[in-house]
């Protein structure tokens, strides 16, 4: 399944902030006075829940711990298939409820400066008194 890109920019960006990837291009090469070469552009998509399951055996662990020790005997109690199958429905649903706001690259692309340039902003290539670089 192809994830949805939401941010475009440079592998290694702080801070993602360009939605259109012809504004994160016109971003990157603002004031670097290059007209020449290639681009590397990233397109980054919100990060994917990994380790559902492990996450639903620590929650039905740490409760039965918590409530051995309030509640248990001598012996602790053994976790059930049950126990567990419910765990996972929970943080399945919890998964749905919860919004991810790490982004990850999906998505690379080579831009050739002079031919963006000359579509996107061809006043960059027009030096002082009329001429093109």
């Amino acid at each position: 399944m192809k994830r949805e890109i939401i941010f475009w920019d440079e592998e290694g960006a702080e801070v993602l902030q360009c939605t259109d990837k012809d504004e994160a291009i016109e971003n990157i090469l603002d004031g670097l006075d290059i007209t020449e070469g290639e681009l590397e552009i990233c397109g980054y998509a919100r990060m994917e829940h990994v380790g559902l399951g492990l996450d639903a055996e620590l929650i039905v662990e740490t409760l039965i711990e918590r409530w051995d020790e309030e509640y248990g005997g001598d012996d602790s109690t053994d976790i059930t298939e049950e126990m567990i199958v419910l765990g996972n429905k929970f943080v399945n649903k919890m998964s749905r409820l919860y919004e991810i706001w790490q982004c990850e690259i999906v998505h690379r692309e080579k831009i050739d400066i002079r031919k963006w340039v000359e579509v996107n902003r061809s006043d960059w290539l027009i030096k002082e008194g009329g001429e093109l670089v």
